[in-house]
């Protein structure tokens, strides 16, 4: 009964749907893509009739399981990853298959599906590591911790339910997609979007809708308080036409009883999704994840600052803590963080980590929470309400929706249950102490294709990478998710050159501390690193160079920018370059090409004395002769005639 009728519902969806969307797409991969899974589904069945190979039937019912993974349907992927397996898969639905074996606490069939990859493909680093975590995962269940107690709420559904704050202390705030009559149904899933509810603080009686100036079609979620209950922080995701898109974090202001001043946070940025704010308890740090392709991973972990003036711009969290997977819904408790992560060694899904901060302020290297409070779903917003108790929400297995929420109760005090460790057996060294190196390669994805100079939309993973390990000792190639892991030593320092053909090579240094400074038995040291594509020809702005008025000698401001440069020249010595300055449109023709070329022979006058030889580098003034902003000289506004002076280089074939 545990999803009976959200599986009706489903298949009623699926009804309407094939009737109104299947004419919407001409492929399984274009409605995937589109996130209309359902619909994806249903295409991707019918395109199997048609398909002549083994190859192209394994890659659809990949697509397939896939699909019901998004939908949050583990079960009925499993049948598909291993229907794709049967059709000659590759290593990654093996992986995949894992994951959501994981999540269903399926680990003897995990472990089993590992070692018939490595039968089929060969013993490698991500599979070693793979099979370290089940046989840790099969440990922590099996010494789960009996003296906590999880009980779910009353307040389930059979949808999707998960709290993310108290209020006012004696309540309790839930998101959820149950049914709405004010809201729209995702064609792709059969649920409605969120809503905010609110029940007491122990979750025994009936939700009732937050607000109605909060509520909208839109999906509302994630909220979080002040201690007075005036301030409230929340996420919404949708468009004036509810179409959903990028997701903002609200900020609104009670008074009396109404919310007002609903606006969306000023760092907010288009583009970016921005999830489950977190305000510390002194009121000055607002906590929330981001998939900015600034940042280390896929979602991270940032904070910004209040003060009189009011919010900082944002900051990450330590690499220890943001990995190359996703991390998020933070909260606190006295001098605890905790945080969910999907990549970091845990039971499968998210799992819920923690942290504290020491006299100084830093967060020590994050500890897995013991089972039961961690699961094989996704585990995440532990709230805590006194050292041993709190509420945690959870799509573990037997429970009664997608999501639900759950008291817990500890005996003894949290901080002594993270300290168990798997016993090393001698004739067993899979179970001994581990630490691995994942990098992660990706490019920057451009508003304008193939134009480095447009504003950065995301990020990419890069595949067929090389990534070479501390003077070739060690060396992986990128796999199409661009991640390459590699075991490493303890207490030591790495170097590492990473390349390919058509990309700027790059380096980069990584410390491994000494095993005393890691808690868990398999560890993860994370690094992404940036590739930059070769565009042969093309000039690149360099950013942030300064001259003074009528000057060509450079700026103490622009050194920073002429140091990455002199390092992609030193990483890439085969390569030419051109240096290219531009004036803006004021001034003489001829004096404005004669300042450029001054300007570009500082540039590179700068480059020889760092040590990059004189015949590989071409300086040049263009003057006003390649203006970007061609605007009416006199009306150009001081932005447009910033546009238009620039430094430049360009890759010489």
């Amino acid at each position: 009964m545990r999803r009976i009728y959200y599986i009706l519902f489903l298949i009623a969806t699926f009804v309407l749907v094939s009737c109104v969307s299947l004419s919407k797409f001409k492929s399984g991969r274009e409605a995937y893509d589109r996130k209309h899974y359902s619909t994806a589904i249903m295409l991707f069945k019918k395109e199997l009739s048609k398909v002549n190979s083994d190859e192209q039937a394994s890659k659809r019912m990949f697509l397939i399981a896939e699909s019901y993974r998004k939908m949050d349907l583990p079960r009925r992927s499993v049948k598909w990853y291993k229907k794709s397996i049967i059709n000659g898969a590759k290593i990654r639905v093996y992986l995949s298959l894992v994951k959501v074996l994981k999540k269903i606490e399926k680990y003897n069939d995990a472990l089993d599906i590992l070692l018939k990859a490595e039968k089929k493909f060969g013993r490698s680093v991500v599979l070693n590591r793979e099979i370290s975590i089940i046989k840790q995962s099969i440990s922590w269940k099996e010494k789960q911790n009996k003296s906590i107690v999880i009980k779910s709420l009353d307040i389930n559904s059979e949808f999707s339910d998960f709290a993310s704050d108290f209020y006012l202390e004696d309540y309790l705030v839930v998101s959820s997609d149950r049914f709405n009559s004010s809201k729209n149904l995702y064609d792709w899933t059969g649920n409605y979007y969120y809503d905010l509810y609110i029940t007491d603080k122990s979750g025994l009686t009936e939700l009732k809708p937050f607000s109605g100036e909060i509520n909208t079609k839109y999906n509302d979620a994630s909220a979080c308080f002040n201690k007075s209950g005036t301030e409230i922080f929340f996420v919404r995701c949708g468009d004036e036409k509810g179409t959903v898109r990028n997701c903002k974090i609200y900020h609104g202001v009670r008074v009396g009883d109404n919310w007002t001043q609903i606006k969306v946070m000023p760092f907010v940025r288009e583009d970016v999704n921005y999830i489950s704010p977190w305000l510390s308890e002194d009121e000055s740090l607002l906590y929330f994840a981001s998939d900015d392709p600034n940042g280390y991973g896929s979602y991270d972990l940032y904070y910004i600052v209040r003060d009189n003036e009011g919010w900082s711009r944002p900051r990450l969290l330590p690499k220890y803590i943001n990995t190359v997977g996703n991390e998020k819904f933070v909260t606190t408790w006295k001098n605890e963080l905790y945080f969910s992560s999907d990549y970091l060694a845990g039971l499968g899904g998210y799992d819920i980590f923690q942290t504290k901060f020491d006299s100084n302020g830093k967060l020590s290297p994050p500890s897995h929470l013991e089972c039961p409070l961690n699961s094989g779903g996704d585990d995440f917003y532990l709230l805590k309400n006194s050292d041993t108790t709190g509420i945690l929400s959870s799509s573990r297995i037997n429970g009664k929706g997608l999501d639900d929420v759950y008291s817990f109760v500890i005996k003894p005090k949290l901080d002594t249950l993270v300290k168990d460790s798997l016993k090393i057996d001698k004739k067993d060294q899979t179970n001994r102490k581990r630490v691995y190196l994942a990098i992660k390669v990706v490019e920057n994805i451009y508003s304008e294709n193939g134009n480095p100079n447009t504003r950065v939309l995301g990020k990419k993973p890069v595949e067929g990478a090389v990534i070479n390990i501390s003077n070739g000792s060690l060396s992986a190639e990128t796999p199409d998710n661009g991640i390459a892991i590699n075991e490493v030593v303890f207490d030591s320092i790495y170097s590492l050159v990473i390349g390919k053909k058509g990309y700027l090579t790059t380096t980069a240094k990584v410390t491994v501390n000494s095993s005393s400074d890691y808690k868990d038995d398999v560890n993860t040291v994370n690094l992404t690193v940036v590739l930059g594509k070769i565009y042969f020809g093309k000039e690149v702005v360099l950013k942030n160079i300064y001259y003074d008025y009528d000057k060509w000698e450079l700026r103490d401001k622009s050194i920073p920018t002429l140091d990455i440069l002199y390092l992609i020249l030193k990483n890439n010595p085969n390569y030419k370059i051109k240096i290219g300055s531009h004036t803006d449109c004021r001034g003489d023709d001829e004096y404005n090409l004669t300042l450029s070329k001054k300007r570009a022979s500082s540039v590179v006058a700068y480059l020889i004395q760092k040590g990059v030889s004189r015949d590989r580098m071409e300086a040049v003034g263009y003057g006003k002769t390649k203006l970007i902003d061609r605007c009416n000289c006199e009306d150009c506004t001081e932005q447009q005639h910033q546009r238009n002076r620039r430094t430049t280089f360009e890759i010489l074939k």
